[in-house]
């Protein structure tokens, strides 16, 4: 996890992200699969990859609440 790319991003999307980093192939955020939030009109629901950073920060207001269950939809809930 890079701190420093983590400090780019609005504060109100740190909860959702599991893993950020900078590397030859550009910017990469992991969005967890069962933080609550998901991309809305972006190739992947949990994966952001850009090769500029100011693309890549422009990608976290596409970050929705999601409405899947994560437990129920992968046989976890009660």
């Amino acid at each position: 996890m890079d701190s420093n790319l983590l400090k780019k991003v609005p504060k109100k999307y740190h909860t959702a992200i599991t893993d950020i980093y900078h590397d030859e192939d550009g910017y990469w955020c992991v969005i967890g699969c069962n933080s609550g939030y998901k991309l809305e009109s972006y190739y992947s629901e949990y994966t952001i990859h850009e090769d500029n950073l100011n693309q890549f920060l422009s990608i976290f207001e596409q970050i929705v609440k999601s409405n899947l269950d994560f437990n129920r939809v992968n046989g976890f809930a009660k």
